[in-house]
């Protein structure tokens, strides 16, 4: 490879890599608890860069986002449409992790 070669290595190779990430297929929020990571490597999952280019507003925005889906989760019940589909397909081509199909949800007002 020549020297000053341009290199993007996706998520996915990783984050779906069943040596990393059993069922990786399969959403389960706990496999990123403190405990559940074992002797995983701590560079498969940076969703925010890692090292001195780290993104500088990280911790700003996960408190924006934490805080606006409290508030939708406090007034919402979500369910999934009968037009979306149960299997969920990655868009290999989009540079950010995107559905390959629109993903539809139901809203309910709880109050």
């Amino acid at each position: 490879m020549p020297k000053g070669t341009f290199v993007v290595i996706p998520n996915m190779a990783y984050q779906y890599d069943e040596k990393f990430f059993p069922n990786a297929q399969h959403f389960d929020p706990d496999r990123f608890k403190e405990d559940a990571r074992g002797d995983r490597h701590h560079f498969t999952f940076i969703p925010f860069g890692e090292g001195p280019r780290i993104c500088i507003g990280m911790r700003f925005g996960l408190l924006v986002v934490k805080i606006a889906l409290a508030q939708i989760l406090s007034q919402y019940r979500f369910t999934k449409n009968e037009k979306t589909s149960t299997e969920l397909e990655i868009n290999s081509t989009a540079f950010v992790h995107t559905p390959k199909n629109d993903i539809w949800l139901n809203l309910t007002a709880i109050h």
